[in-house]
């Protein structure tokens, strides 16, 4: 069973064929339409470029993968899924998922990211910031990480992560280039 999980999960494209009954939508809910084209512009299939990598404060090259939005849980959701393409085979192994919803109450995004390769799950609470998009971490040490989504075009984004750094404001930790798919 495992094996075939896997060998599905490694097909992220628009039309895979792995959907649970009850969770993909065809577009937003009506009602909150306009509040989520925010994360909605991004629903499709993106190719990620990362030529550096700044973990740990070293340089080097880092492997390129793809990210796929899409709208959920009767389009009152948006969830994606990362994934990075191996080097030496060029198939896409999945790293984590994000399942974020536009929260009306508080008039800000809830964000969930999960990621067994990572062992981990973190929320962070977002909005758009000028002309970023921001989600700031959900940490009880104080404070978090910050996602930022910039340079928005319809074709193309930045993103990256940036960490608390000691006395010296923030630093970014990861960064990518992201391009939407062709066709």
């Amino acid at each position: 069973m495992l094996g075939n999980l896997r060998s599905s999960m490694v097909r992220l494209g628009a039309d895979d064929g792995w959907w649970l009954p009850g969770l993909g939508a065809s577009g937003p809910a009506p009602s909150l339409r306009r509040e989520l084209e925010l994360f909605g512009q991004f629903v499709g299939g993106w190719e990620i470029f990362a030529p550096e990598s700044r973990r740990g404060g070293t340089r080097g090259p880092a492997p390129s993968g793809e990210v796929h939005f899409r709208w959920v849980l009767g389009g009152t959701a948006i969830q994606d899924i990362w994934g990075r393409l191996d080097v030496r085979t060029r198939r896409l192994i999945p790293q984590g998922s994000t399942l974020r919803f536009y929260d009306p109450d508080r008039g800000l995004w809830r964000s969930t990211w999960i990621s067994p390769v990572q062992g981990e799950v973190r929320q962070f609470l977002g909005r758009k910031v000028g002309e970023e998009i921001v989600l700031k971490e959900q940490d009880r040490r104080g404070d978090g990480e910050r996602w930022v989504f910039s340079e928005i075009e319809p074709r193309s984004f930045r993103w990256r992560a940036e960490s608390p750094s000691e006395g010296r404001g923030r630093r970014i930790t990861e960064e990518y280039r992201i391009r939407r798919k062709p066709g």
